[in-house]
């Protein structure tokens, strides 16, 4: 998990999400790829190899002078690598890009007015956080990077959430964080109490991380409870994983909850999928 990919489409909701990568590649001192996938143009096919290069090197020119202009320095001095590749799916491009790479995640901006739309998901962001067998780390257009402290993560007591818990644990090892795991119920009470007293026997067998915090919350409102949860606290990044069958944590599908989540939240979130 030596790199960080921060896919961009040049608008203005990715600014926030460069911005955010090159902090956290320099503190968790990972290499930083900035990577765009642009449509192949028609008339590609009436191009010489020559000319359909010249267009891709001003296309890279293009990207190294956007993280110029938005990370205020010059390119040369960022000691990062700007990656155009060609594509009309862009998620599979992105999924194709990264799959022989040791990334730690893959940072996107959140849903919003980019003109980049993934047919049937509703954007990229959501398309990839659906798709990916990798950690997918969206970040909010107005979102500022000022430090992370506390990660937030929603918990169904499942031992796919154990192996993501190791995930983050590793991820962010050069910072102290703390991890809040958080479970939203509306079910019996006695019976939450208890699968959560053999998680946390599981959990300090297989993660190694004394800095956990549990915390249980009634609702039958899963998301407007969680925003709520995240509005009222300093949490810096809440982290979900997209569950493709129904669970405890939601009474309906969890997988459309951390869409609604991409799509609301004003703080990074962080997704897994259960293909872990």
């Amino acid at each position: 998990m030596n790199k960080i990919v921060c896919a961009t489409d040049f608008t203005r909701n990715s600014i926030a999400a460069l911005q955010y990568a090159f902090k956290m590649s320099n503190l968790l001192k990972k290499e930083l790829i900035v990577l765009n996938i642009c449509n192949p143009e028609e008339d590609d096919e009436y191009h010489s190899a020559s000319d359909n290069q010249a267009i891709l090197d001003t296309r890279v020119q293009l990207l190294q002078e956007y993280c110029s202009i938005h990370l205020k320095a010059n390119f040369d001095s960022l000691q990062i690598r700007a990656i155009i590749k060609k594509g009309k799916n862009i998620p599979k491009k992105i999924c194709n890009f990264i799959k022989d790479l040791d990334i730690a995640f893959l940072i996107m901006g959140t849903h919003g007015n980019s003109p980049f739309k993934a047919k049937n998901f509703g954007s990229i962001t959501n398309a990839m956080i659906a798709a990916s067998t990798f950690p997918i780390l969206a970040i909010p257009p107005t979102f500022e990077f000022i430090n992370l402290e506390t990660i937030v993560y929603t918990s169904d007591f499942e031992e796919d959430d154990i192996y993501n818990l190791n995930q983050i644990v590793k991820i962010f090892a050069p910072l102290k964080i703390s991890i809040v795991i958080l479970h939203i119920y509306a079910y019996e009470e006695y019976l939450t109490k208890e699968r959560l007293i053999g998680f946390q026997t599981l959990l300090a067998e297989k993660v190694a991380l004394d800095n956990f915090e549990f915390k249980l919350i009634f609702s039958e409102n899963i998301l407007k409870t969680l925003n709520e949860y995240l509005l009222t606290t300093n949490t810096d990044m809440v982290a979900m994983m997209e569950r493709k069958n129904k669970s405890e944590f939601n009474a309906g599908s969890h997988q459309d909850l951390v869409k609604k989540m991409d799509n609301i939240t004003s703080i990074p979130l962080l997704s897994f999928n259960t293909v872990y």
